[in-house]
C-alpha cells in the first residue's frame, strides 16, 4: 500500500481584485501545515507539486499570527514545515507527476488554502487530470478553506467528476465582509481596496456540488443578500461560525483555518484505519 501524498499548491502570489487591483496573497501557513502534520503523523511521506514548479509564497500574515499564538502547536507546525523543505523550495510541475503509477505512488491529494488558491491552480489542466484519476480509483481528495477553488479543475478536458458532492469551504459572505471591511488592499497602493472578481462558492454551486456549513453560518447566508457596500456589520458574525468539516466519499474539506486542526485528525483517522 502506497504510504505517499502529494501536496498540490498553488504558487500564485496576486489575486485579481476589482478596480484592476491585485492582493498580495500566498498560501496559508495553517491550513498547510496542520492537515501536513497529521498526514506525517499517520506514517505517510508529502510529495508537493505547483502548477508551474514554482516554490509556493507563504500568505504573510497566516504566519505572523501563529508566530504571536508561538507555543507547542506553532514549534509543531514549524517542525513539520522543516520535515517537507526541501519539496516545498523545490517542487516538482503538476504535468510531470506520472498518472500511469499515480494510484500505486499516491494515497491521495492534498491541497491547503490561503487566498494564492484563487490564482491560477484551477485552470491547471494537469490537477484536472489528477482530480478525474482519485476520483476513478477512489484516492483521497483533501482541502480547505479556498483550496475548493481548485476543484474546479476537475471540469477541464473531462467530466466534473464531483457533481452532487457535499463540501464545506470559506464561505462567499466570508469574502465579501472582508472587501466590506478593507481586508483587500492592493499590493502597490494600500490606500486602495477592492472586492473579490469571482467566489468559489458559487462556481463550485453552479458545479453541482452542494456547500455546507454550520447552522450559524447557513442562517446568516440564507438571511443576507446583496454585494459589500449594502452588508450589514452584523454580517461580521459569520466569523464566529466557522470551523467546519465535511468528508463525503473520498472527498475531505473544511471552512477555513478554524477547520485546519479538525480536518487533519479526520484525514489522520481515515488513513490508520
Amino acid at each position: 500500500m502506497s504510504k505517499q501524498f502529494l501536496a498540490v499548491v498553488s504558487s500564485g502570489k496576486y489575486l485579481p481584485l476589482t478596480n484592476g487591483l491585485e492582493f498580495d496573497t500566498g498560501v496559508n501557513w495553517t491550513e498547510f501545515l496542520e492537515p501536513a502534520a497529521s498526514i506525517l503523523e499517520a506514517g505517510y511521506t508529502i510529495d508537493i507539486a505547483t502548477p508551474d514548479g514554482k516554490s509556493p509564497p507563504w500568505e504573510g500574515y497566516s504566519v505572523t499570527d501563529s508566530e504571536k499564538k508561538g507555543g507547542e502547536e506553532h514549534k509543531r507546525l514549524v517542525e513539520t514545515f522543516e520535515k517537507v523543505r526541501a519539496g516545498w523550495e523545490k517542487p516538482k510541475n503538476t504535468s510531470d507527476v506520472d498518472l500511469s503509477t499515480f494510484a500505486d505512488t499516491y494515497k491521495g491529494i492534498f491541497v491547503p488554502g490561503g487566498h494564492g488558491a484563487m490564482v491560477g491552480i484551477h485552470e491547471d489542466a494537469a490537477l484536472g487530470k489528477i482530480l478525474r484519476l482519485c476520483h476513478e480509483k477512489n484516492l483521497m481528495v483533501v482541502t480547505l478553506c479556498h483550496g475548493p477553488n481548485m476543484l474546479r479543475a476537475g471540469a477541464l478536458g473531462g467530466e466534473f467528476p464531483f457533481k452532487g458532492y457535499k463540501i464545506t469551504c470559506f464561505p462567499d459572505l466570508a469574502d465579501k465582509m472582508m472587501a466590506r471591511n478593507g481586508s483587500f488592499k492592493d499590493k502597490t497602493d494600500k490606500s486602495k481596496t477592492g472586492a473579490l472578481v469571482e467566489y468559489q462558492a458559487k462556481i463550485l454551486t453552479d458545479l453541482g456540488m452542494e456547500i455546507c456549513m454550520k447552522e450559524g453560518a447557513s442562517k446568516l447566508m440564507a438571511e443576507i443578500s446583496g454585494d459589500e457596500p449594502e452588508l450589514p456589520a452584523a454580517c461580521n458574525g459569520i466569523w464566529g461560525n466557522l470551523g467546519n468539516v465535511v468528508q463525503d466519499r473520498e472527498l475531505f474539506t473544511g471552512d477555513s483555518p478554524f477547520a485546519a486542526k479538525a480536518l487533519g485528525e479526520l484525514v489522520k483517522k481515515a488513513l490508520l484505519k
